[in-house]
């Protein structure tokens, strides 16, 4: 065949979903009325009555949980990569930055959803980067949540999200 191989344009490329990251802001929780937990479990969403679940779909979700500086304590952090950057993009994380999230993903290893946030506080939202990651256009955002003394929870609750949703 004696044709030339073109590059392909990126609108049609379609790259399966990897891994999404659901938000619920923490003005639409009910802190007094906060699921508690059982045996190491949140049963039960957290959210108000007119609260709502957004998502973000990503590339890579690395949560971690450090020591806090009081001793039973725990630091509750997730880092997000999304590949791609578009205007949409950034008009989302322009009017999130510094809000605080519950925030719920799947354990990549378990494959049972954990809820990070809670009560003591949320997920601080902010972003690392903005532009080319590992040769790429992409955003690296980061969610950091303040010292408690449980930082997570594996979570059997549900997740709605309205289709307009990031």
């Amino acid at each position: 065949m004696k044709k030339n191989f073109k590059k392909v344009a990126s609108s049609d490329i379609k790259v399966g979903l990897k891994k999404r990251i659901y938000l619920a802001n923490v003005r639409d929780i009910d802190m007094e009325k906060f699921p508690a937990a059982v045996a190491g479990k949140i049963a039960t969403s957290p959210l108000g009555e007119d609260g709502k679940w957004v998502y973000v779909d990503c590339d890579t979700i690395t949560p971690s949980c450090g020591a806090g500086e009081v001793v039973y304590n725990g630091k509750k952090s997730i880092a997000v990569l999304c590949d791609g950057m578009n205007a949409d993009r950034l008009e989302w994380i322009y009017a999130n930055v510094g809000e605080e999230f519950i925030a719920v993903y799947v354990d990549q290893i378990s494959k049972k959803k954990i809820i990070s946030g809670g009560p003591l506080g949320g997920l601080r939202m902010t972003y690392e980067n903005l532009g080319i990651i590992d040769g790429k256009a992409g955003v690296a955002l980061k969610f950091d949540a303040p010292e408690c003394p449980e930082p997570f929870y594996y979570y059997e609750g549900e997740t709605p999200v309205e289709e307009d949703a990031v």
